[in-house]
């Protein structure tokens, strides 16, 4: 429990980053591994890549969106972001930040970090149609709420090899408000 609190009090930008590497890095697995089998010495086996020179693209560029572009911003990943409001220059200047349109961005991007609000316009915008748009092998990171993706069609993606790996901090069946949520996780999501 003190682990999970911890992580839920780690401010966004450092969440998201946090969560990137550790897809990117294969961590769950080689922690597995160890675990399972025990360390034998350094092989090259679940080596995973870096952060450095990937592509982010950021889906949402309010308050959360900006933290986690600021928590990027050390490890030489280029910043992109799509949002209905475009941030003013000054602001993707500092960020270090390039607006784009959605399907460009899921197309090009290695890590998409999801960053919006739940409302009648964002629930399931990342479906199966927009995760057939992103580029194969991409990772996927939610730190929005739960809803904003679809997590069958996360689930499915994965199935298939699309998606590489995908992290979230919330999850569908927590978004109270809707009488049609999930009332548990996709057990795929949860699989070793």
């Amino acid at each position: 429990v003190a682990a999970v609190h911890d992580l839920l009090t780690v401010p966004t930008g450092e969440l998201a980053v946090g969560l990137a590497i550790g897809l990117a890095r294969n961590v769950r697995a080689g922690d597995a591994y160890v675990r399972e089998v025990g360390f034998n010495g350094w092989r090259a086996h679940l080596y995973g890549k870096g952060l450095d020179q990937s592509q982010v693209g950021l889906v949402g560029a309010g308050a959360v969106g900006r933290a986690v572009a600021r928590g990027f911003a050390g490890f030489g990943c280029q910043l992109r972001y799509f949002d209905g409001q475009a941030l003013s220059a000054d602001q993707e200047k500092s960020l270090g930040i390039t607006r784009m349109e959605l399907d460009e961005l899921l197309a090009t991007s290695d890590f998409v970090v999801v960053c919006l609000p739940l409302n009648p316009d964002t629930r399931h915008l990342i479906d199966a149609a927009a995760i057939a748009r992103m580029k194969p092998g991409v990772h996927v990171v939610n730190i929005s709420r739960g809803s904003v993706v679809d997590e069958t069609a996360i689930a499915d993606a994965i199935d298939r090899g699309h998606i590489a790996g995908y992290a979230a901090d919330v999850f569908e069946l927590e978004d109270w408000a809707l009488p049609d949520r999930p009332r548990e996780i996709d057990p795929r999501l949860l699989a070793d």
